[in-house]
Order: C-alpha cells, then sequence, then structure tokens
C-alpha cells in the first residue's frame, strides 16, 4: 500500500492528533506517475558579504539593494560591496517604502529619507509625531502612530500639515500596521482593518470605505504582507484567539490549522507582536512566510489549493531542527533572491544547490500519514521509500533514519540507511521486518545533508492478521 507523506500527523500527550508539518523539505502537489506530490529540500542560504548586524528588512529601489541591518541602513551592490547611508537606531524589523525619487525608512518610530544620489535626512517636523509603519501611496508618504493616520506634504514630503490628519473610527483600538493593496490604503489595528480611497481635497485625502472593514487585527505591525494581490495577516478580533488569515474587502478567510493556532495561543503577547510575514513568488509557488521568534512556517497556496487543504511546511537552522529559521526578508535583485540573517550580520543569497545556510548543516524531517488496521493486528514486513539518491557530495554518503510509534508518544530505535554516494542514483532504500502493530503506526523520517533531496513515494508491505 502506498502511504501519504504531502501530510503528517502525529499524537502528541493529550488526546488530539496533531499535524506535523514537514521540515526543510516542501510539498509540491503534483503528478508524477510515481505519486500526486512529493516533498523536496528548500534551498539553502549561501553567504555573500557582512552587513552591519541582524537583518531588519530590504527593498529593490531602482535596481540596487538597501537593506536595515543593525541600526544602520545600508546599500549592498551587485559585487557584494555594503556602503552605509545613516543610522536608523533600534532592533527588530523596520519598514521601507519607496517613490519615484526617495525611499523612506521608518525604524525606531522616526523616518528617513534617501534620495537618488543616497543622500540620507530624517524628517524633523513636529507634527510627524511617532511613526509605527510608512507606505507610499498617490503621492503621499503615508504613516500611522497609535491614533493617527498621517500625510506628507505633496510638495514637501518631509512636512506635515496637522491639520490633514485621519483615523480609524470602525473600533477604538490602536493602529497598528499599513498596506497599500490594490490601489486601496489599508490601516490594520488591534482589533480591526479599515480601508480608505483617495478623494483629494484640502483636508485629510483619504475617505473610508464603511462596508470593506474587517472585525479582525494584526498582533503586531510587521504580522501583515501582500499576498496573491491581497493580503494575509496574523491577528483576529475581540476575545478571538490569533489565527493567521487571507484578507480581502470585508471578508477574511483563516488558513492556519488547529495545530498553527495552537502555537500561535501559547505565545506571550511580546512574541506575538515580533512576528513578521513575508511572501515570495518563486518556480510557480507563491509562499508564504510566517516568522515567529524561534521558528518560521511557510504556507503553500498552490498545494493547498489542489489538495483542498492548508498545506503548511517548516523551515528552522542548525542539525536539531529546533533552532530559528536564519533567512529574513528576501528580496529579488541582481537575478537572485536575497536575505539577511536574523541571528548575525552575514547576506545571502537562496542557493537550490545546496542545503547549508550560511555554511551551516542543516536537518530535514517528516511524518507519513497514519497506517490504520481497521481493528485489526498487522505485520509491516517491508518498507521503501522512492527518492532522488546517489547525489551527495564526492566522498560522502549520508544517512538517513526511520522510526515508528504505535501510541504517538514513545517511538521504536530509528534505523539508519545510506542515502548513496555520488551517482548511486538508482538506490533503493528500504527497512525490512519493522514489527507488529496493533491498530494503528505513524513512520518519521529525518537526517543531515548539504545535499538537496526528494521524495516521492512511501510504499508499505503489510499482512493484516486476524484478532
Amino acid at each position: 500500500m502506498q502511504i501519504p507523506i504531502l501530510r503528517g500527523v502525529y499524537s502528541a500527550v493529550g488526546p488530539d492528533f496533531e499535524k506535523s508539518f514537514p521540515l526543510n523539505l516542501e510539498p509540491f502537489a503534483e503528478e508524477t506517475g510515481i505519486s500526486e506530490g512529493y516533498l523536496r529540500s528548500t534551498p539553502g542560504i549561501t553567504g555573500t558579504t557582512t552587513g552591519q548586524g541582524r537583518d531588519g528588512g530590504g527593498i529593490n529601489w531602482n535596481d540596487t539593494l538597501y537593506r536595515i541591518s543593525g541600526t544602520k541602513l545600508i546599500k549592498v551592490a551587485e559585487n557584494g560591496d555594503v556602503t552605509v547611508l545613516g543610522t536608523v537606531g533600534g532592533v527588530g524589523q523596520g519598514s521601507l517604502a519607496l517613490s519615484f525619487d526617495k525611499l523612506a525608512v521608518s525604524r525606531n518610530e522616526q523616518l528617513w529619507y534617501v534620495e537618488e544620489d543616497d543622500t540620507f535626512t530624517q524628517v524633523t517636523d513636529a507634527d510627524l509625531g511617532i511613526v509605527l509603519d510608512v507606505i507610499w501611496m498617490d503621492g503621499y508618504f503615508v504613516t500611522i502612530d497609535e491614533d493617527h493616520i498621517v500625510v506628507t506634504e505633496l510638495n514637501d514630503p518631509t512636512q506635515v500639515d496637522p491639520l490633514k490628519y485621519g483615523s480609524a473610527e470602525e473600533d477604538p483600538d490602536t493602529n497598528r500596521g499599513l498596506l497599500k493593496v490594490r490601489g486601496e490604503l489599508v490601516v490594520f489595528g488591534a482589533h480591526w482593518t479599515e480601508f480608505f480611497d483617495n478623494i483629494g481635497g484640502t483636508g485629510f485625502p483619504f475617505l473610508r470605505n464603511r462596508s470593506a472593514a474587517i472585525p479582525k487585527g494584526i498582533v503586531g505591525t510587521h504580522a501583515k504582507c501582500e499576498y496573491n494581490e491581497s493580503f494575509a495577516f496574523v491577528g483576529g478580533g475581540r476575545d478571538e484567539m490569533p489565527r493567521v488569515w487571507y484578507g480581502g474587502q470585508g471578508e477574511a478567510v483563516a488558513i492556519s490549522d488547529k495545530t498553527i493556532d495552537r502555537i500561535l495561543g501559547a505565545m506571550t503577547a511580546e512574541d506575538l507582536s515580533e512576528i513578521v510575514l513575508e511572501s515570495r513568488v518563486a518556480d510557480g509557488q507563491q509562499k508564504l512566510y510566517v516568522h515567529l521568534p524561534d521558528q518560521t512556517f511557510v504556507y503553500s497556496l498552490e498545494a493547498s489549493r489542489k489538495l483542498g487543504v492548508p498545506v503548511w511546511f517548516k523551515l528552522a537552522s542548525g542539525t536539531d531542527g529546533a533552532s530559528a529559521y536564519r533567512g529574513r526578508n528576501f528580496v529579488y535583485v541582481y537575478d537572485a533572491w536575497h536575505c539577511g540573517d536574523a541571528l548575525s550580520s552575514a547576506l545571502g543569497t537562496l542557493d537550490k544547490d545546496t542545503t547549508d545556510q550560511f555554511g551551516n548543516s542543516t536537518s530535514y524531517l517528516f511524518d507519513a500519514a497514519m497506517v490504520y488496521s481497521e481493528g485489526k493486528g498487522a505485520q509491516c514486513h517491508a518498507l521503501e521509500l522512492v527518492g532522488h539518491y546517489g547525489r551527495a557530495p564526492t566522498g560522502t554518503e549520508p544517512r538517513m533514519f526511520m522510526s515508528w510509534t504505535d501510541d504517538g508518544l514513545t517511538y521504536s530505535q530509528e534505523r539508519a540507511h545510506r542515502t548513496g554516494f555520488t551517482g548511486q542514483r538508482s538506490l533503493r532504500v528500504a527497512w525490512r521486518r519493522n514489527g507488529f502493530f496493533r491498530q494503528w503506526r505513524t513512520f518519521r523520517f529525518r537526517g543531515v545533508s548539504s545535499t538537496p533531496i526528494s521524495f516521492q513515494r512511501l510504499e508499505a508491505e503489510l499482512e493484516p492478521l486476524n484478532g
């Protein structure tokens, strides 16, 4: 029998079954003739140069890479040369927004502009107030503090007229973030999201669209991003636990499952406020990255559509699979996906030819779907995992490990199998004499490899037993 591998499960200490997310393996719901989908190693990260500190945001402006790096704003040339443009201070994620002739940077509740000649200036108008987030729209730089929506002057973006302040009035919550989506200004609060249209005039130029409001807000300023021609966010309404949502005018659809919801529900308000969302479109896939302080989950839109259920996988760094994913703030420029590092000042690019991250090996892990013996015992004579093997670097021969559980709490002793030295592409990876189980069993596979790998099918030879 074939055992599905795209969506595994496990049983935790409680009475529920939980979804097991493939670790550093991306599910593809594509018919191959072998199966209806497969798991493939996620790209590694190859270091290219060194910035000024932990990454806080990136953008492609005028075909050039700009990043918030440590407390600095830097420009990174195609050859890796780094130019420090100025100091923005603060820690954590910042915001960047571009216009025709300026790049705006929001960090540490302040606002700066970069000109095309790299002149770096701070906006010092006292009427600006604190800046939580910034976007550019219809000639205005738009910012927010907790209570107001602020627009800069059209003819001088360093000036603010306090008579042109606006506000989100659907709910007396605090402002938390901004987006521009399909020509509309989207203002996220703690419990509500409101949409505004540009009507011009001499006062605040945006008019609230009452019928488009969503009774859900975001948990932190950067817990939202543009996604699939609309937006995604982490948050909820009043007296609701946080979830991951795909939003549009007047509606929001949950795309997280109960396992991710429980993880979000167990986080503190401070940790929730540090969540960062970003999207990346590559290889025909629209991926949504949900960066938590200690782990990263990725949603695959195409696989979810094909399978009819939300499809997620998990990213992590290190060989233990428990370290936070280091890649942050992907920017496509210089014909590659560039990213910063959440842990150091390193800068790098995504690299499909390796699974190492900034020179360090990573692990992979996945659980297969549950095998149920319909109330009867079963003997597992053989288990074969079909995959792409024999692609290891010369002189190496990686190994992977299989184990199983019949109760969800305790696992068998791991059994190793080599995955082939260079050129051994016809290798068959199989385990025999895998014992007896009474009701159900799940199988787990893990390994550490610097070489990309994929798995297409798990085949089991089972003998049902009476009684």
